[in-house]
């Protein structure tokens, strides 16, 4: 299946990984992937890094289609922090790697003011 489907014809990327796992584990239907990705919110206590990792992974099945900069960006929904929420929505974050620092900048100024 994966020679039909041509997956390591060209560069491996991210992307080629996403295809592979796509190709080879049938786990769900698509509207499911989507679903799963819609409804997770970070539960109480949760570290903001496991979280946002996980809904990356949900991303990847959500949304195979698009590109992993635009995947990740669907990546910064779901915070149960307020502040945090309000800072993404005025600046949305390009990468995670970029939500994770802006995270951890945010964890450091709540640190400081308490």
């Amino acid at each position: 299946m994966v020679r039909v489907e041509g997956i390591l014809d060209g560069e491996i990327t991210a992307d080629t990984f996403i295809q592979l796992r796509r190709c080879l584990c049938n786990d769900g239907l698509p509207i499911e992937h989507l679903q799963r990705f819609q409804a997770r919110r970070q539960l109480p206590g949760e570290q903001w890094p496991s979280f946002i990792l996980e809904l990356r992974h949900l991303a990847e099945d959500a949304f195979p289609e698009l590109p992993v900069a635009d995947r990740e960006g669907q990546s910064c929904i779901g915070t149960r922090d307020g502040f945090l929420q309000r800072k993404f929505l005025k600046q949305r974050p390009t990468s995670v790697a970029e939500a994770m620092e802006t995270a951890r900048r945010v964890s450091q100024i709540k640190a400081m003011v308490r």
